[in-house]
C-alpha cells in the first residue's frame, strides 16, 4: 500500500529543506534517492533513511555546494563511499559532493535533524535534466509545530517524474551490469559481497558493481509499487504486450530503454504456452474489453491506490506521465 500524500508530506517532507535554498537559488536539480521515492511517489520505504540525495546539472555543482554552505552546511573531505541500493556500502565516488549539517537548533529552519546532503553530478545516473516530462515540482506544506520559523512551512521541491527516474535507472543498469545475467533478470541480480570480497575486487568493478545496484532498486521499487498488482506482470489476455500503464511508461523512455523495459516487464516463460489459447478466448468473448480488464478488476485498482491519489486525479498524474509534446 502507498503513503497518502499526507503521509509523505509528514515523513519525507521536513528532510527536503535543503531543497527550497536550491530552488531559492535557481539550480537546475531533482531530489532523488530514497527520499524521492517515498516523498514523490508514496513509495514506502524499508531501510533507513540516513542521507538525502539531490541529482544536480554537472557545470551547477560548484554553485549547489556553496548554496548549501551559506546555510551551516560544510563540505566534507571524504569521498562519498557507496550509493543507496546497496546493502554494503562499497566504491568510492570522490565526484559527489557530501555536505554535513553544522548549525545549532537555532539555525535549523525545521524540528528534524538535518540528513546529510548528497550532491550527485546527473551524468553519473544519466538522469537527463533537459527532457522536460521527466522533471516536475510540488510544494511542502508543514504544520508550524514542525517549524522552527514562522517563514520557513511552505517550499518548492524539484522532482523527477516516473519516467524520468525509471530511464535514469535503466541506463544505469544497462552500463554497469557486470554479468548479462543480471541485465535479463534484475530480480536475481543483488549479490550480497562480504568485506573480505570487496578487498579483492579493484574500484572500478565496485564503482560499477553500486551503480548498478543503485539502477535496480529504483526499478525494483517501481516495478512492486508504481503499479500495483493487477498491472505488475504479463496477463495471458494481452499476449505479449506489458500492462497499458507499464505501456505508457515505456513510450517516454528513450528508445533503447524502451526496448529493454518492454522486455522486462513481459514475463516470456510462464505464459508461453497457454497465450495463444488464452489469445483465442479473448477474441471470441465479445464480453471482455481490448485490455482484458473487467470492471471488478478496476475497482479494485481504484481501490488499491485511494490513500494516495486524490479521487478526481487520474493515476498517470500522480506520477508525472503526461504525453511527450
Amino acid at each position: 500500500m502507498l503513503y497518502g500524500r499526507d503521509q509523505c508530506v509528514e515523513h519525507f517532507g521536513p528532510y527536503t529543506q535543503p531543497c527550497s535554498f536550491l530552488t531559492d537559488a535557481g539550480i537546475n536539480y531533482v531530489i532523488w534517492g530514497y527520499y524521492c521515492l517515498g516523498f514523490c511517489f508514496g513509495f514506502r520505504q524499508y531501510l533507513s533513511l540516513d542521507d538525502l540525495d539531490i541529482v544536480v546539472a554537472d557545470d551547477e555543482m560548484p554553485d549547489a555546494i556553496k548554496t548549501l554552505q551559506k546555510h551551516s552546511y560544510q563540505l566534507s573531505k571524504k569521498p562519498k563511499v557507496g550509493m543507496f541500493g546497496m546493502m554494503l556500502k562499497v566504491g568510492e565516488f570522490p565526484e559527489i559532493a557530501v555536505l554535513n549539517f553544522c548549525g545549532s537548533e537555532k539555525t535549523c529552519l525545521v524540528s528534524v535533524i538535518p540528513r546529510p546532503v548528497n550532491l550527485i553530478p546527473a551524468s553519473l545516473v544519466h538522469f537527463r535534466l533537459e527532457v522536460p516530462y521527466y522533471r516536475r515540482t510540488s510544494k511542502v506544506e508543514l504544520p508550524m509545530a514542525q517549524c522552527n520559523s514562522l517563514a520557513c512551512h511552505v517550499w518548492t521541491v524539484h522532482q523527477p517524474t516516473l519516467p524520468g527516474i525509471l530511464d535514469a535507472a535503466l541506463t544505469t543498469m544497462r552500463l554497469n551490469a557486470r554479468r548479462s545475467e543480471d541485465l535479463k533478470n534484475p530480480f536475481f541480480g543483488v549479490k550480497f559481497y562480504l568485506k573480505r570480497e570487496c578487498q579483492e575486487l579493484p574500484m572500478e568493478e565496485l564503482r560499477k558493481e553500486s551503480l548498478f545496484q543503485h539502477g535496480r532498486e529504483i526499478w525494483s521499487q517501481i516495478t512492486y509499487q508504481a503499479y500495483g498488482r493487477k498491472h505488475r506482470f504479463d496477463h495471458p489476455m494481452r499476449g505479449e504486450l506489458p500492462s497499458p500503464r507499464q505501456m505508457k511508461v515505456a513510450a517516454l523512455l528513450g528508445d533503447v530503454n524502451c526496448e529493454y523495459y518492454t522486455f522486462l516487464c513481459v514475463d516470456e516463460d510462464i505464459y508461453e504456452d497457454i497465450r495463444d489459447e488464452e489469445r483465442a478466448a479473448d477474441e471470441d468473448d465479445d464480453s471482455s474489453d481490448s485490455e482484458g480488464w473487467d470492471s471488478d478488476e478496476d475497482a479494485e485498482m481504484e481501490a488499491y491506490y485511494a490513500p494516495v491519489l486524490n479521487p478526481r486525479e487520474p493515476w498517470e498524474n500522480h506520477f508525472g506521465i503526461i504525453e511527450a509534446e
